[in-house]
């Protein structure tokens, strides 16, 4: 039996340690302090271990930790979640191979970019894949508003570019590699003016004095009673009679916009214009807004059997705006329902410039700036954009998380009404105006809330697309100079050899 040296133990504590801090820094748990730990710890073991056997303990637990991190928070059976998460650990080992394989053919300083770079590459990447960024490290950093306003210049890729890079500058301090004096201040820096950058940017932030508007955020009664993966919606009937005594209840809290949950009601597709009409007359009636999400049945064949989940922006002069869903929940949505093209509705009002989007689309950073969607002149002054959604136990806390990065990056302000989930209204600086889980509010509720009209579009919000992409490619760049590089040190050796 081989004994355990006291390097080895040396690196299975630091190990050890690592675990820990990863499995407690995303997803269920999210403690924003251990994502600055887990990059230096796995690093310091990835680069250290000498052979393939002793390096599987670091892939082994970074698949269990994430599994931990979000088991059942698909909601899919702890079989099938069990499978989709150790698949999608995956992505999240290959950069410390990368950085394991190549570092070391790269000069001191851009060696500790590797690992982050080739990192967000992959969170990218993976923001287009199914999932949509759950798992990005910048979500990570919820609650800690200084530095989540960062992402109005450099995006959540970028933040998780600045975290993760503390793990090769700390590892760096920590052997006394060459120059870590130099890249351990060049981080300190670099951190400081983004936290600097984040007080001055909220107390500069005004708070009162700016024209508001009254929004109520309405959940629908709560009809579906799932059966055998069927449920039982409420009659066509019952759902105008709860749209009507929720609207009257808002209208009675001086409401200026209304905005249901996704999916408020289910109705069959030929009953759609009896819906609208009722709505426009409430519109016309009370001089409101009205975002009105639903989903309508299939009964004439026209969409292939495929439901549709959609929302319409009904404003008091009779304009009907509509949205369908473009990013569709994979398996639970994609094979049932019709697919969105992308088109963002945007109108301006006496009440402010409103967009709209639905639930699953706000994972999808990009889409929310520009990439892949199709936006109007009017989108980039949006004041208010509304994100209907229906969320499950499990996803809740996630989604919430991500929702309030999408208002500091492109600056405005952000209502999501939740059916089973948590409803949260941010204004563009990320600060929570209201707060509250289904169980605490309950089903058929009105909630309204004073929202800041001030959108202000930000850096990020102009020049998303280009940002990304520079950060995406960073790590395919570094891995080709390191190619390059080695190629280049082989050759080298090849021709000092001498000749026999």
């Amino acid at each position: 039996m081989e004994r355990i040296t006291k390097n080895e133990k040396t690196q299975y504590c630091i190990l050890a340690i690592g675990f820990l801090a990863y499995l407690l820094s995303s997803g269920r748990f999210n403690i924003a302090l251990t994502v600055w730990i887990w990059p230096a710890a796995f690093l310091y073991y990835s680069r250290s271990v000498d052979s393939v056997r002793r390096y599987l303990p670091l892939v082994l637990l970074m698949a269990v930790g994430n599994c931990l991190r979000w088991i059942n928070i698909l909601e899919a059976g702890y079989v099938a979640d069990t499978a989709i998460c150790f698949l999608w650990s995956s992505c999240w080992i290959l950069p410390f191979i990368v950085d394991r394989i190549f570092y070391k053919y790269l000069p001191a300083w851009l060696s500790t970019l590797l690992l982050p770079g080739t990192y967000v590459t992959v969170e990218f990447l993976s923001h287009f894949s199914p999932v949509g960024s759950y798992g990005v490290t910048a979500y990570t950093q919820t609650g800690f508003l200084m530095l989540m306003q960062s992402v109005s210049l450099i995006g959540c890729f970028g933040l998780s570019f600045l975290i993760l890079w503390s793990g090769p500058v700390l590892l760096a301090a920590f052997k006394r590699e060459k120059k870590w004096k130099g890249l351990l201040t060049l981080y300190i820096v670099t951190c400081s003016v983004f936290l600097l950058y984040g007080i001055v940017r909220l107390d500069r932030a005004p708070v009162e004095g700016l024209p508001t508007v009254k929004v109520a955020s309405v959940i629908s009664p709560y009809y579906r009673h799932f059966n055998d993966d069927n449920y039982d919606a409420m009659t066509f009937d019952e759902s105008l009679t709860a749209f009507k005594s929720e609207a009257e209840r808002a209208v009675k809290q001086n409401a200026r916009i209304l905005c249901w949950n996704e999916e408020a009601f289910n109705i069959p597709d030929n009953r759609e214009d009896d819906l609208l009409a009722a709505a426009k007359e409430v519109a016309k009636t009370h001089d409101l807004v009205i975002i009105l999400p639903y989903e309508t049945e299939d009964t004439d064949g026209n969409d292939g059997g495929l439901s549709c989940n959609k929302l319409m922006i009904l404003e008091s002069d009779g304009s009907v705006t509509p949205y369908v869903k473009t990013h569709l929940v994979p398996v639970v949505e994609a094979p049932m329902y019709v697919k969105g093209n992308g088109e963002v509705p945007t109108v301006r009002t006496e009440n402010g410039v409103l967009s709209a989007i639905i639930c699953f689309d706000d994972s999808y950073i990009s889409f929310n700036h520009g990439f892949g969607a199709k936006m109007n002149k009017d989108f980039p002054d949006t004041d208010i954009l509304f994100v209907p959604s229906w969320d499950w136990p499990g996803a809740a806390r996630a989604h919430k998380e991500r929702t309030e990065f999408r208002a500091i990056e492109n600056g405005y302000a952000l209502v999501k009404p939740t059916y089973d989930g948590i409803t949260v209204v941010v204004d563009r600086f990320g600060r929570e105006l209201f707060l509250v889980g289904i169980d605490e509010i309950g089903y058929d509720s009105v909630s309204c809330v004073n929202i800041p009209l001030n959108g202000k579009q930000t850096f990020y919000g102009r020049y998303g697309n280009v940002i990304d992409l520079l950060f995406a490619c960073l790590g395919p760049v570094l891995i080709i100079m390191s190619i390059i590089r080695m190629s280049a040190i082989r050759k080298k050796k090849a021709s000092e050899k001498p000749q026999v």
